[in-house]
C-alpha cells in the first residue's frame, strides 16, 4: 500500500478489553476499485512489534489520505539535570513529540514508543 491510501493505523480496540500485550492493530485504507471514495477497507493484524509498526507508519501521517496537517505546538520549559529551566517549543505529532527551534526545525524527536510516563513537574 502507499501511504496516500492509508486512512488510519491504530491499536485495535480489542486490546483494551483483553489481557493481551496490546499486539493487535488496525489499518484502514481507501477501498480501491469503487467509484465512491468514501468506502474503506479495515484490516486487523497482530505482531510482537506493534509499537514499532505503529510508530514508524505514523511518522508518515502527513502523507495519509486523512492528514493531520496542523499539529499542536506548545511553549514549555525543559528541565535540566542540574535544575536549570530552558524555554523550548514542543510539537505534538501522530508518532512523536518533537522539540523544535524558533524556525520550526526539529531539534529532537521523542517517539511515543519510548515514552513510559508523562508527569507534572513541580518547581
Amino acid at each position: 500500500w502507499q501511504y496516500e491510501d492509508f486512512i488510519a493505523i491504530k491499536p485495535s480496540p480489542r486490546n483494551i478489553s483483553s489481557d493481551s500485550k496490546q499486539d493487535e492493530f488496525v489499518i484502514q485504507i481507501k477501498h480501491k476499485g469503487k467509484k465512491n471514495n468514501s468506502l474503506k477497507d479495515t484490516m486487523r493484524f497482530s505482531s510482537d512489534y506493534t509499537s514499532y509498526i505503529l510508530t514508524d507508519c505514523l511518522m508518515f501521517n502527513s502523507k495519509f489520505a486523512e492528514r493531520n496537517v496542523n499539529p499542536a505546538s506548545f511553549n514549555v520549559y525543559k528541565h535540566g539535570w542540574v535544575g536549570r529551566k530552558k524555554p523550548a517549543i514542543l510539537r505534538v505529532n501522530a508518532a512523536a513529540i518533537e522539540q523544535v527551534d524558533q524556525r520550526g526545525a526539529v531539534v529532537q524527536t521523542y517517539s511515543y514508543r519510548r515514552i513510559r510516563k508523562v508527569a507534572k513537574v513541580f518547581s
